[in-house]
């Protein structure tokens, strides 16, 4: 526990900020490489997670949003693969052997960056 009485309390400013963007499907790396300065450290913004799914913090994050949250990436990372197998096709028809881009897979699923490049690592 902190001072705060909940561990990741130091962001209490900010937690209506990081559900928005965890629910948005951005991991607790990608909500503190957003902003650094306010969101102090990925552990901090983990923890600030972590107490809002336990119900410690005072914005919770319920089951029901949790289980959301994973239907819809299993949603988006199928998405991006059939494009991703879309366009391989479609390059092969036309003698290319090249990858799909990144750019090219956002175009085609209409998904954000780090969506995407989370399901082609």
């Amino acid at each position: 526990m902190t001072a705060t009485g909940y561990p990741g309390g130091s962001l209490k400013a900010h937690l209506q900020e990081i559900k928005k963007l965890w629910l948005e499907g951005n991991s607790a790396q990608e909500i503190f490489e957003s902003n650094p300065n306010k969101f102090k450290a990925k552990g901090t913004v983990a923890h600030a997670l972590n107490s809002m799914k336990k119900g410690l913090a005072p914005l919770k994050i319920s089951a029901l949003e949790i289980k959301n949250r994973i239907t819809q990436q299993v949603a988006d990372n199928k998405k991006v693969k059939d494009a991703y197998d879309t366009l391989v096709k479609d390059y092969k028809k036309r003698g290319l052997k090249i990858k799909p881009s990144q750019a090219s897979l956002i175009r085609e699923t209409n998904l954000g960056s780090s969506v995407v490049s989370r399901v082609i690592k």
